[in-house]
């Protein structure tokens, strides 16, 4: 019998409690995972959270990982999978056969879901004479069990799994693979509990593989690069082409509120990481890019390796012999507070690094150059003061809570 397990972000997802009635199987797991709280946690924190509902934790920090796994494949993507990712909402989706990164997730999902929320068979009352009573027919019940408790022990515990699928890593003989044109590592982040194996690994690449001559695509749907990441970049000597949503391409952009603030928000932090990039690097500039297609937003993200001396055979074009792909944006965010994976992928096959090339240049072709003069543009700077969209309040808030963002 199959297996169908599902891993989800208990505060997004704990709001329903009722089901459309269908195959009451077994053979179903669905997990709510609670992020745990740092030990570092201060008292304000855990003060402001024991009043905030559930979706306003977020704030602090929320499940972000992307992986969909079928047996032996795995989908990697940014995606969240809800209807705009079907329809107007531009992501990366990369499908990879591959029964030893398969089982990675598969490990990974199963560690977590035992230190979740598990969502239990139907509940049915029974009246007095011990019938079953269902108010409706077509609607079924289910309640939520607290797998493990969150307490400083299972944190430990739960580090330690993810720590083993990590590092303890069975090596197959190589002499298996001496025929692969592809290859690819899976990593985690998990600040909060002591994990940084995915920020380690970006800054060793960052540090150690772009280089002069070189070129390095970066997408982020929300830009807010840590400072690491940005001094890496602009101190590799590689051509550094970035991309993120134009601010009416933010998710953002038709919330009402302070989250109607955000597209603003990011467009200030987007200015100040080209102006720190710019002065860090006097040779040249970046290359911005911003993704506007009208009716759409942007949620793409990864990086895009482009060798200055690889050219592919057939096509002659300089082409991406690696990616890398998952749910980090590259900011504050999913170093310090989310958790989050994604994969590096190297390749020799000139089919995959034209997709590669064509994956870009199809996401660049919706998008405009940045340049100087677009910050002077309206929706682009601040005005007024109690302007919730456009106010001055803004510039200093996305300063303030930067590693949130």
């Amino acid at each position: 019998a199959s297996l169908c397990t599902t891993l989800l972000h208990a505060a997004r997802n704990n709001q329903a409690t009722n089901c459309n009635k269908g195959n009451n199987d077994t053979n179903v797991n669905i997990n709510f995972f609670e992020m745990p709280r740092s030990p570092d946690a201060s008292k304000l924190r855990i003060f402001v959270e024991s009043f905030l509902p559930p979706r306003f934790n977020e704030m602090f920090q929320t499940f972000h990982m992307k992986a969909y796994v079928f047996d032996d494949t795995v989908i990697l993507s940014g995606a969240n999978l809800s209807t705009d990712y079907f329809t107007n909402r531009q992501d990366r989706y990369i499908v990879i056969d591959c029964p030893q990164l398969a089982s990675f997730y598969h490990k990974m999902i199963e560690i977590l879901g035992k230190y979740s929320y598990s969502l239990t068979l139907p509940l049915v009352d029974q009246d007095d004479a011990g019938m079953e009573k269902q108010d409706d027919k077509n609607k079924i019940s289910f309640a939520l069990v607290d797998n493990m408790k969150k307490n400083e022990k299972n944190t430990i515990n739960l580090k330690r799994e993810l720590e083993d699928l990590i590092y303890v890593q069975e090596i197959d003989d190589l002499r298996n693979y001496e025929n692969a044109t592809t290859i690819c590592a899976p990593t985690i982040q998990f600040k909060s509990i002591g994990i940084d194996h995915d920020e380690q690994v970006t800054c060793s690449f960052l540090s150690n593989v772009p280089t002069n001559k070189d070129r390095l695509n970066v997408a982020s749907g929300y830009l807010n690069f840590t400072d690491t990441y940005t001094n890496l970049m602009a101190t590799s000597g590689a051509s550094i082409h970035a991309m993120t949503a134009s601010p009416k391409a933010n998710g953002f952009y038709t919330a009402n509120g302070v989250s109607g603030s955000l597209p603003l928000a990011y467009s200030l932090l987007e200015q100040q990481f080209i102006e720190t990039f710019n002065k860090t690097r006097t040779d040249t500039k970046i290359n911005m890019h911003e993704y506007g297609r009208e009716g759409w937003t942007f949620h793409g993200k990864g990086m895009w390796f482009i060798p200055g001396g690889n050219v592919n055979e057939k096509q002659s074009i300089k082409a991406p012999t690696g990616t890398i792909i998952g749910s980090p944006n590259y900011g504050w965010r999913s170093v310090l507070r989310d958790s989050e994976s994604q994969i590096y992928l190297h390749t020799y096959d000139h089919e995959l690094q034209q997709d590669l090339y064509d994956e870009w240049n199809l996401m660049e072709k919706d998008a405009n150059i940045v340049h100087e003069d677009i910050f002077k543009e309206p929706g682009r700077f601040t005005r007024e003061f109690f302007n919730w969209k456009e106010g001055h309040w803004i510039n200093v808030g996305a300063r303030l809570v930067k590693t949130f963002m």
